[in-house]
């Protein structure tokens, strides 16, 4: 079977799907995500998707990943586990220590993105969530546009909440009854618990090498560094999944409805990050409470409220998914944060050193480039900041001087 055809019988299933979902029969829907993940049409386009991003694999590879893809059973691939770690000083007499403090994010194969993609085209057959959430509708930058309108109809009081361990704080049973997915398919492609885990590369350089101890194996002296911390770290979604952010926008989902249609206010709602905004801080205070009990009682919780910060009121600036705004009557100016704000200015400062040293005029140049491209990076994940482009402009001219001055100087 060739790709397009099968594409063609892959949204005939989850037309089906679709259905299913809309007329709300859970039996029926069961039966039609059953017979999606089941499908050879389906498996062949999720592994054309999977090993289109991957060197090296040819259209063979994709047959043979979909003919041996099982989504209801163990998949033997090797899976990178990626940790920050960050080394304590060790006391008087006693070895170092290394404390985690990242979430934990694992590297799949095409194998597993196959499986993974799968799962995910399956959930956005089933796709009906909030208009609050942005992340997968239109990003930061929506998101940045529904708090600007929002402040504008007069909701100026505002608190900003997260999810405290959002991904591994999902019950994966939960998961599967709330999504109508087969508790193997769940277990086997959505959770991290049946995986071949092993520490990346990365990992065995940086901590495993220098470590002291020595047990048999270095996946061994990998969980005893986690400790108590290794076990809930593969529970819940998967971070680094190509499926988990769709499940998640669908989990969370009547937390958000909720919320909207509560009547108190209005929320904006970006992966785990929750903005609150009402007329009045009483009506903020109930928000925040709908918030609390919703992601306590929810079926595939419980959840927790990581903090609660940044709690403003009318006529005072805040910081939401990475920008800055500004009041200005009854409305708002967004511009960058200060984390993005920092990291442009240290940048700039490196190219300044690097422009006025001795360094040759074409190592010079090179060092510009790649400055001014990361430069525009930062300003251009800002697209709402008006001004950003000619402030990255006239940063960037002043900085390229000191390269015309010195080539000036040596010719």
């Amino acid at each position: 079977m060739n790709i397009a055809k099968a594409t063609r019988q892959e949204k005939k299933l989850a037309g089906n799907v679709k259905v299913a979902f809309n007329n709300g029969s859970k039996g029926r829907l069961r039966s039609t995500v059953r017979d999606y993940v089941n499908s050879y049409s389906a498996r062949l386009v999720a592994a054309a998707e999977a090993v289109d991003s991957c060197k090296r694999k040819t259209h063979k590879d994709v047959l043979q990943i979909a003919r041996e893809m099982n989504v209801w059973r163990f998949c033997d691939e090797r899976v990178d586990v990626n940790v920050a770690f960050r080394q304590v000083p060790p006391q008087r007499g006693q070895n170092a220590q290394y404390d985690i403090r990242a979430r934990v994010t694992l590297s799949f194969g095409p194998e597993n993105q196959a499986r993974q993609i799968l799962v995910r085209n399956v959930l956005k057959a089933m796709w009906r969530t909030s208009q609050a959430q942005t992340m997968l509708d239109g990003g930061r930058t929506r998101a940045a546009r529904l708090v600007q309108d929002f402040y504008a109809e007069g909701y100026q009081h505002t608190l900003e909440a997260d999810i405290y361990r959002c991904f591994p704080s999902f019950d994966n049973r939960g998961i599967g009854n709330f999504l109508c997915l087969p508790e193997k398919v769940t277990r086997h492609v959505l959770g991290a618990s049946s995986l071949n885990l092993h520490p990346s590369r990365q990992c065995r350089k940086e901590v495993l090498y220098h470590s002291p101890s020595l047990p048999c194996t270095p996946m061994e002296q990998f969980m005893e560094m986690f400790g108590e911390d290794w076990d809930p770290a593969q529970l819940g979604l998967i971070e680094g999944s190509k499926a988990s952010p769709f499940a998640a926008e669908l989990l969370l989902a009547p937390v958000c409805e909720a919320l909207t249609k509560s009547g108190l206010g209005r929320v904006v709602n970006y992966a785990d990050n929750f903005l609150l905004m009402a007329k009045s801080k009483s009506e903020l205070k109930k928000l925040t409470n709908i918030l609390r009990k919703g992601l306590h009682t929810h079926p595939a919780g419980p959840l927790q409220v990581k903090d609660l910060r940044n709690v403003t009121k009318p006529q005072m600036s805040f910081e939401f998914l990475g920008y800055k705004f500004l009041p200005a009557g009854d409305c708002l100016r967004s511009t960058w944060g200060e984390k993005a704000e920092t990291k442009a200015r240290k940048l700039r400062m490196y190219g300044h050193r690097v422009l006025t040293s001795g360094m040759p005029i074409k190592t010079k140049q090179r060092e510009f480039d790649l400055i001014r491209q990361k430069h525009c990076g930062i300003v251009g994940a800002f697209p709402e900041w008006r001004e950003g482009k000619s402030f990255h402009q006239t940063k960037i001219r002043a900085l390229g001087r000191h390269l015309k001055r010195n080539t000036g100087a040596t010719t």
